[in-house]
């Protein structure tokens, strides 16, 4: 009651898995996780995750340096959802990691886009604000959705339970659902923008940036997974240090 802009918000983004009552988080920005080539190196059609972890392109691959996406990235080749994880599907998943993991040449979360545009690298499998960076810097630079399915994450403002300025924490949510704050951030984190009000304030380039506003995909947010989540942490660990 006291987010005057709450309404700003576009309410396919609330009541997600994460807060399904939407009681407790407020999104401020979104994005996807897929692919960036630069289309100067590389000729040929990418449009999956087996075409990134193709043999040629050994040693040219940036990706996120995130075990979970990296058994996401897997189960969706293998058919699976990116919530369809056990101790079967994770089996599964270790012979095509064990495979991809000796591609690549850069693991980064930080700064994936640096490596593409130091020419590095050709390809990867980036967060999507990078990629629409990239596409600012050189149109090149083309941000493509996996055609298995990617990974939709919502970043969120809560409050803690035991918060001493719960007053001051609602003025900074509000203000930053301001449609005109909304849209500062954009300028300099140019994700998808969940504020509705912001992006009529977005210009027409900003708008067709397709990393920022891909245009078609299929999406899924990451649910909690529990125990599983160290189970994923070791896979990878391990499949890393046998390199």
């Amino acid at each position: 009651a006291k987010l005057t802009h709450l309404g700003n918000i576009d309410p396919a983004l609330m009541k997600l898995p994460h807060d399904p009552e939407g009681r407790f988080t407020v999104p401020y920005m979104t994005g996807t996780v897929g692919i960036v080539v630069n289309t100067e190196k590389v000729r040929t059609p990418v449009r999956s995750y087996k075409d990134v972890f193709a043999p040629q392109h050994k040693d040219r691959l940036v990706v996120l340096n995130d075990n979970r996406e990296l058994v996401t990235w897997a189960l969706y080749s293998l058919g699976h959802s990116a919530n369809d994880i056990s101790k079967a599907t994770l089996a599964k998943a270790r012979p095509v990691l064990a495979e991809w993991i000796k591609l690549v040449k850069v693991f980064d979360s930080d700064s994936p886009k640096t490596a593409l545009l130091n020419g590095d690298v050709d390809l990867g499998i980036v967060w999507s604000g990078e990629a629409a960076i990239l596409w600012n810097e050189d149109r090149k630079f083309q941000y493509v959705l996996p055609a298995e399915g990617a990974h939709q994450f919502v970043d969120v403002l809560a409050i803690p339970t035991g918060a001493k300025n719960r007053d001051a924490a609602h003025a900074l949510i509000n203000y930053i659902l301001r449609p005109e704050v909304s849209k500062l951030i954009s300028a300099k984190f140019p994700y998808t923008n969940p504020n509705l009000a912001a992006r009529k304030l977005l210009s027409p380039d900003e708008l067709a940036n397709p990393a920022s506003y891909p245009r078609e995909g299929r999406l899924e947010t990451f649910r909690d997974i529990g125990r599983l989540a160290a189970d994923i942490d070791q896979l990878v660990t391990d499949l890393k240090r046998a390199q």
